[in-house]
């Protein structure tokens, strides 16, 4: 179950935004920096978007490049090691 988003004021938040593939559309929301990777996803799913090649995706960072698979990762975005994993 998707947890429900933070408020902006929370200091603990991160503001995300994505790009679809496809229609290249941006959509955004907040998470808690402690969350996992797998909330992000589970936040992707529950948009419902139906993909051209397959039911599968994978969230990238685009600068630097970067694939997101690893689940059970916390996102902890704003750290130094987050950037070298």
């Amino acid at each position: 179950m998707l947890p429900e988003e933070p408020d902006a004021t929370d200091s603990n938040a991160c503001h995300l935004v994505f790009r679809l593939p496809g229609s290249g559309e941006r959509v955004s929301h907040r998470f808690l920096k402690d969350q996992t990777i797998d909330v992000l996803y589970m936040y992707i799913d529950s948009l419902h978007i139906q993909f051209e090649h397959s039911s599968k995706f994978v969230i990238l960072q685009s600068m630097p490049r970067k694939e997101y698979r690893d689940r059970g990762r916390t996102c902890l975005l704003y750290t130094s090691d987050a950037a070298d994993e």
